[in-house]
């Protein structure tokens, strides 16, 4: 599972909590200063005095790098291990980083009896206490979440630490699969997937309670994930004015489970004045319902009360259709070579559709998951996605991960489970040689098969990282010698005809 990472200035209480979350949940408790210490036979402080702390960052660099390539730790790090971006970049990639925050009386109280803080040993540490926690602010916003530790026992902090925990949905197990593979999937939609959309997005659970914002969002009500995590939606952004609106709007919300449309009032840095149209979906996961709201800022409102829209069938299909286009543009700025890549598998798809006269419904569902197809992709690392020679087993095994992770996030979202066949399927050989089940011959959905000969055409007659594109005519030579191996070999033909007709 992934590890919890607590980052923040001495005296905050990381170590207190770091030991305890470890003692609490079976994870293994890791100190990147003791390792340190241990690497270098010195401790910490003799280490500042000794060589400086241009040589402490060097070697702090390397022990942080080693411990975020472990998994299923409790990591305590130093207080200034966020100074470096590579360090932060490495620990949220296998981690949830949690920022613990005090103001400076407490953390000088909490450290005066310290036996060594190399940084604190000057005339007046309460000022070199502020100004370090004044340099190190916008570093330490990087963190996922923050708590403020100022006046609180420890006991209340690791409670809040485990709530979040819990509301990052490490906690709920669905349809059979282990903690740690639920967890890693909701890791992938929501820091991959939702942090990348380009409008203030936040995920809501059934009682109002904010699991989850991007960082669009914190930009633009001007908030720290402190601020709204944990809390009320409504009492986190709505005035007090609009209150009572929204909680009609939210128990409608609930009561129709669908994708839900309004405007709302909002306010920022405390100042009321922004008015936000928000598309709400329903993300449901087993008998588990979330709620993500996608809001974007009207300009200039003629009527700036809360109001919920009624949506007709047409209104609420373009609305499905603008959903998708939002997620489809956040996977496109997250891996921009497997969006342009799928958006022109649509187009292949959609032409051999319409030449073999496929229903308007099967080809709008087809085009869908054609642009979905390669969303798992988000869960496999850039090395494996990128690499030049050839994968190894292990990195094989996850790359072929991708076509079932794409399928359980489209099962996240209702109007786009019908894509799931489509989509868990598209790397299935007609020979029944693929993955993931080995399907083969007609036990393959039709718009599977469709999907995987557009995929092959637009993977040989494209670039790619490893190696330049095939020309047509090498491209069309490769796919006559997979007819009836990895493709069907009639939908082959009818492509490959359409191909030297010159139809793309």
């Amino acid at each position: 599972m992934k590890n919890i990472v607590l980052v923040g200035f001495m005296g905050s209480g990381k170590t207190e909590i770091a030991k305890a979350l470890a003692h609490d949940t079976g994870k293994e408790y890791v100190s990147v200063d003791n390792l340190i210490e241990i690497r270098e036979d010195k401790l910490i402080s003799d280490i500042f005095r000794d060589e400086g702390e241009e040589y402490f960052r060097t070697v702090e660099r390397e022990v942080v790098k080693e411990v975020s390539a472990k998994l299923d730790q409790v990591i305590d790090t130093g207080g200034g291990v966020v100074l470096n971006r590579q360090n932060m970049k490495d620990l949220r990639r296998t981690g949830v980083v949690i920022c613990l925050w005090a103001d400076v009386d407490a953390i000088y109280d909490r450290t005066k009896e310290y036996a060594h803080r190399p940084l604190l040993e000057v005339d007046d540490p309460r000022k070199m206490i502020r100004e370090l926690l004044e340099y190190r602010r916008p570093y330490y916003k990087k963190a996922n979440y923050h708590i403020d530790t100022t006046g609180l026992d420890l006991t209340i902090v690791l409670d809040r630490v485990k709530n979040i925990m819990r509301n990052r949905l490490e906690g709920r197990q669905g349809r059979g699969r282990g903690l740690e593979e639920n967890t890693v999937l909701w890791g992938y939609f929501s820091e991959r997937l939702l942090q990348n959309i380009k409008y203030p997005v936040m995920l809501v659970d059934n009682e109002g309670q904010v699991v989850f914002v991007n960082k669009k969002y914190l930009t633009a009500f001007s908030l720290l994930e402190n601020d709204i995590m944990n809390r009320s939606w409504i009492n986190g952004i709505i005035p007090e004015s609009a209150r009572g609106d929204a909680w009609k709007i939210n128990k409608e919300m609930k009561r129709k489970n669908r994708l839900f449309k309004f405007d709302m009032p909002v306010v920022a840095s405390g100042v009321s004045g922004k008015y936000i149209s928000w598309l709400v979906v329903p993300i449901k996961e087993e008998k588990t319902v979330f709620y993500m709201f996608v809001g974007r800022e009207k300009e200039d409102p003629v009527d700036s009360s809360a109001k919920s829209h009624t949506l007709s069938s047409k209104e609420l299909h373009a609305a499905h259709l603008e959903m998708m286009g939002i997620l489809f543009d956040a996977g496109m700025r997250s891996e921009p070579w497997v969006a342009e890549h799928s958006a022109r598998v649509k187009t292949f798809a959609a032409s051999l559709a319409k030449k073999i006269k496929l229903s308007k419904v099967k080809t709008e569902r087809l085009k869908v998951a054609a642009l979905l197809h390669d969303i798992g992709k988000l869960g496999v690392e850039e090395s494996i996605l990128f690499k030049k020679e050839q994968l190894t087993k292990n990195e094989f095994r996850q790359m072929k991960m991708h076509s079932y992770w794409g399928a359980e996030m489209a099962r996240l979202i209702y109007f786009l489970r019908k894509t799931i066949p489509i989509i868990v399927n598209h790397h299935e050989n007609f020979d029944g040689s693929g993955y993931p089940k080995g399907r083969k011959g007609w036990r393959i959905p039709l718009e599977a098969r469709i999907l995987s000969i557009a995929d092959i055409y637009e993977a040989l007659t494209a670039d790619r990282p490893y190696r330049e594109k095939f020309s047509i005519d090498e491209a069309v030579a490769i796919m006559e010698n997979e007819k009836g191996h990895k493709i069907d070999p009639r939908l082959t033909d009818i492509f490959l005809d359409m191909v030297r007709k010159g139809v793309f």
